[in-house]
């Protein structure tokens, strides 16, 4: 046995689990829920707190910075209230369905599936990397705003903005660990189909002296397309029911980095016009820019390509099994199955995760930034055809007044 080889993974996000309950979520103990109510509690006062101390006088002057803020405040409030009130009362939602893949990992074992140390690191441990360093990166930026501004409330709002964050990258990397769970197996199936078709294409060309040792092949291969056809079904099942449990929460999700980008990018504008691009406040933006968009496309990126693997097991029963007609009945069986449970990942049925979606984002951003930007460029052209309406009066009234 190949020693780069290890043993199939119940799930690559059981560290992100872990950190998951230290935030409330994945917690059904009495003193968990307890805990769950009172992050609640502390997570209301401090947006009570810094709503209209932090975020409001700071956008007093720019109504669309406002409206933005404001955006941003309600869905990160949503998204934070839905993963503490589901944990609350359906604490095992945004676990992995261990007992479910239990079966499944039995089943591909039994064939001889297993994961590389490639599969491993890449599935569990880079991406674990790049979150716990997006997380530090979160934790020094506000951490620096706190010590530089030295207000209470910037304090209040840093400790909000930082639980938040980490709530959000929690729930975005649990549903991607689930996703690539899902594919890592899609991919040791169609493996395995692969190699049992390779094996009937072989059998095929020796000549059997008798019927029996034929039909006890025969019923051999359809037997084990019916385990692969059982394995697929569940696959798609789970897939389904990690795309259920994760509907609500990814939608928000997806609306606050959408909202984010666009803050982010208008706040740029607004730097670069008042010739304050060295600004730290730039950099920070930046970063989180970068990290935002980043973490769409990979979204995106992991779902479309879990949905193509599944796909793939129909170009695999056309190219290979169809050719004999012993199995064909078995094999339009199973494709009537694969064209029925089309694998789509998707926001509460709204869209779906792939990589088109990051082309419509992309667009929609470049549509609402240009539009913000000419609704600037009218407000404040109205404010100073007003100001120079109010000083002609003034005037006329003065000149009258000094005429009489």
């Amino acid at each position: 046995m190949d020693s780069k080889r290890k043993h199939l993974l119940p799930s690559t996000g059981q560290t992100l689990e872990k950190i998951s309950r230290f935030c409330g979520i994945n917690l059904s103990s009495y003193l968990g829920r307890l805990y769950n109510i009172v992050l609640v509690a502390f997570f209301c006062f401090l947006t009570h707190l810094t709503w209209s101390d932090v975020c409001m006088q700071k956008c007093s002057q720019h109504i669309i910075k406002r409206i933005l803020v404001t955006s941003f405040y309600v869905l990160y409030t949503l998204l934070t209230l839905t993963l503490r009130i589901t944990s609350l009362f359906r604490p095992k939602q945004f676990t992995f369905p261990y007992q479910e893949m239990l079966i499944v990992d039995s089943i591909l074992e039994s064939y001889g599936a297993q994961f590389s140390n490639k599969d491993i690191f890449i599935a569990k441990n880079l991406q674990d990397g790049v979150i716990i360093s997006y997380w530090f990166l979160i934790v020094i930026l506000f951490s620096q705003a706190a010590i530089v501004h030295k207000s209470i409330y910037i304090m209040w709002y840093t400790f909000r903005a930082i639980y938040l964050c980490v709530s959000m990258l929690l729930t975005f990397g649990l549903f991607s660990h689930y996703v690539n769970d899902i594919y890592l197996r899609f991919r040791e199936l169609n493996k395995i189909a692969m190699r049992h078709s390779e094996e009937k294409l072989t059998v095929s060309y020796i000549e059997f002296t008798t019927a029996g040792v034929y039909d006890k092949h025969d019923g051999l291969v359809n037997s084990k397309i019916r385990s692969i056809q059982h394995i697929h079904h569940t696959l798609f099942v789970l897939a389904k029911k990690v795309n259920g449990n994760f509907n609500l929460p990814i939608l928000l999700g997806s609306a606050i980095l959408l909202n984010g980008i666009i803050l982010y990018l208008y706040d740029i504008y607004n730097h670069i016009k008042l010739r304050d691009i060295g600004a730290e406040e730039v950099v920070f933006q930046i970063i989180f820019l970068f990290w935002t968009s980043l973490v769409s496309i990979y979204i995106s990126y992991t779902c479309q390509r879990s949905r193509n693997e599944s796909r793939r097991m129909t170009k695999i029963l056309h190219d290979v099994f169809l050719k004999h007609k012993s199995l064909r009945s078995e094999v339009v069986y199973f494709s009537l199955q694969l064209v029925h449970e089309d694998l789509v990942f998707t926001g509460c049925g709204l869209f779906e995760y792939n990589m088109s979606l990051v082309c419509s984002i992309a667009g929609a951003i470049l549509t609402y930034v240009v539009m913000f930007v000419q609704l600037d460029t009218i407000a404040k052209f109205l404010i100073v055809s007003n100001a120079s309406s109010y000083v002609e009066n003034n005037s006329t009234e003065y000149v009258t007044t000094s005429a009489a």
